[in-house]
């Protein structure tokens, strides 16, 4: 989880997704799924959201991607 430095937004990972919500009455801004990674043998698997943070000025949010298999 991550607040925005206004406060206005909060990000939350679930792990493979990140979901943005409205601080004040927590309604999703917006959602993002991390892109699938090959792990081999042809079979793409869920990519993963580690962190997350945001920016101070203009404020955006930042998510570390890494795949399963790292």
């Amino acid at each position: 989880v991550s607040v925005s430095p206004d406060r206005r937004f909060v990000a939350v990972s679930t792990g493979s997704e990140v979901a943005v919500l409205d601080a004040a009455d927590l309604g999703e801004v917006s959602r993002y799924r991390a892109p699938s990674v090959d792990i081999g043998q042809g079979s793409p698997a869920a990519g993963f959201v580690p962190c997350l943070t945001w920016t101070p000025e203009p404020h955006r949010l930042l998510a570390c991607v890494r795949d399963e298999d790292e």
